[in-house]
């Protein structure tokens, strides 16, 4: 509660934002009804007038002072909104003759924000330190301000300056992007105290964008509760936006025996914490597996949907023939050995896992998601799909995921110190042994589900200059690899852990 009260707090703050007339808005009045620059500024004008924020106009011509007047008046500026106008009044439309105006005027007027599509303005010696500059156009190398090229990049920009207003109560130095692809965009945020966060932004059309950034944040806030640092720390989000603790870092890319260590104690961490964790109430995954008859269903369930999207008249006839043959073989066979392990343990598949089987998985769990800072320590990320899940898919996933690329023998390594940590519990490794090949089978076809139209407009959508084909092709290339490398788990794993009384498996 207190924290509701504290974004209700914030997200009420007045804001009284000028805006620079020459080009910023000029530009935009000369624009005709309908127009995508004339409708994002609009939409901004409304956002601010629903939320009762002030705005004015500063201009420079004073010389034209009656010629622009007119000019905007003509374009609806100061139509009231009920009639289809912006809003504005004349009295806040203000006209200087210099620089030192203009930086005096806003100083006076007490603007919170001013927005300019030139820099030199910020720069005046006397431009006051509790304005916030943004700048509208093309980003700026080493800007000490915020750039954007859109109307609604600054109205998505006020949603989230909440999150860091309430974290650090300082200006806003710089906007830095560090991730612009895929279904979310990642952003560094450096302020004037000296403090940075992380900013997050969902795509809002990503399906179910504010669900997976809450139960990110939920889980988050989770594992800090119960002593596990090591992740990311939210402090702010609201709808698909969220800002969490800046973690400073570079991507593993060599994996020694300190890196392997802590990721093996973050891993039996997760599991030692059950209890604490459950009192968090933590959610189950999103694609949890907590039915062994999941395994099969969801394996047999991609490849209809691939093999369909192959017979389709224009589907890629290569990667049927690879399916109706070779792969075909290999997920029959699989299959028997998930039935015959069911069969062997006399085990209910239509069952679910008791509650105390479970483990906290960040479900995309590898060195591709960690940071390590300048001590050596690693930081866990990527936990918008944790939740419940059975842990012998959380060990099958990070054996066979296409972007871990951590060798077989440090696998292992993982694997048989989880063992340990879990010899309460005979039946995960015997799970783990009976739906391991399955798995592997199923991230054959995850690389080959492009060809499903849906999933290539997904993929398309977060990257536009995707080359269709062309991606097919090397995903082809790399489910060929794949099934030339597959190793069936007991050929992988000869480990005492998966042997019977009698040394047989």
């Amino acid at each position: 509660m207190a924290n509701q009260a504290a974004n209700q707090q914030v997200q009420t703050r007045t804001r009284k934002i000028g805006i620079d007339l020459d080009h910023t808005i000029l530009n935009v009045a000369e624009g005709i009804e309908g127009s995508e620059i004339l409708f994002g500024f609009k939409a901004f004008v409304m956002e601010q007038r629903e939320q009762k924020q002030p705005l004015f106009i500063v201009a420079h011509e004073v010389d034209q002072a009656a010629e622009v007047e007119a000019h905007l008046e003509n374009k609806g500026f100061f139509k009231d909104t009920g009639s289809g106008g912006l809003g504005f009044e004349k009295g806040n439309l203000i006209f200087v003759a210099s620089e030192d105006e203009k930086v005096a005027k806003i100083a006076e007027l007490g603007l919170t924000h001013f927005i300019d599509d030139q820099s030199a303005t910020f720069a005046h010696a006397s431009f006051p330190k509790e304005t916030q500059p943004l700048v509208f156009g093309p980003r700026q190398e080493g800007a000490s301000f915020p750039g954007f090229s859109e109307w609604s990049e600054l109205t998505n920009y006020f949603y989230w300056e909440e999150g860091v207003s309430s974290q650090s109560g300082a200006r806003i130095l710089a906007v830095t992007p560090l991730k612009e692809h895929g279904d979310n965009f990642i952003y560094k945020v450096d302020t004037e105290n000296d403090r940075s966060y992380i900013l997050k932004h969902f795509l809002e059309s990503t399906e179910n964008a504010p669900e997976r950034l809450e139960t990110e944040i939920n889980h988050l806030n989770s594992l800090h509760a119960v002593g596990i640092h090591n992740v990311p720390k939210p402090y702010w989000h609201r709808g698909c936006w969220a800002l969490f603790s800046y973690l400073e870092g570079s991507s593993v890319t060599q994996v020694g025996e300190n890196e392997l260590a802590q990721f093996i104690d973050m891993l039996t961490q997760l599991d030692r914490k059950h209890e604490e964790l459950g009192e968090q109430k933590v959610k189950t995954a999103a694609g949890a597996r907590t039915r062994l008859s999941q395994f099969a269903d969801e394996l047999n369930g991609r490849w209809n949907a691939v093999l369909s999207a192959c017979q389709r008249p224009d589907g890629p006839k290569d990667i049927m023939l690879f399916m109706l043959t070779d792969l075909e073989q290999l997920r029959q066979d699989n299959l028997n050995h998930f039935y015959l392990w069911i069969k062997r343990e006399k085990w209910d598949k239509e069952a679910e896992l008791a509650e105390k089987d479970l483990i906290f998985s960040p479900s995309d769990f590898g060195f591709h998601n960690t940071l390590k800072n300048g001590d050596n320590t690693l930081y866990f990320l990527d936990f918008e799909e944790s939740g419940w899940d059975d842990p012998a898919k959380l060990l099958a996933d990070f054996f066979y995921n296409t972007e871990q690329t951590l060798d077989i023998k440090d696998k292992l390594a993982v694997l048989d110190a989880f063992v340990k940590q879990r010899e309460w519990d005979s039946n995960f490794i015997k799970r783990f042994w009976a739906i391991a090949d399955l798995v592997a089978v199923e991230w054959i076809l995850k690389t080959l589900e492009v060809v499903v139209p849906e999933e290539m407009r997904r993929l398309q959508y977060v990257n536009p200059g995707l080359d269709p084909k062309q991606l097919i092709k090397d995903r082809f290339k790399i489910a060929i690899k794949m099934r030339e490398d597959f190793q069936p788990m007991e050929h992988l794993c000869k480990h005492d852990q998966l042997l019977d009384e009698e040394g047989e498996i």
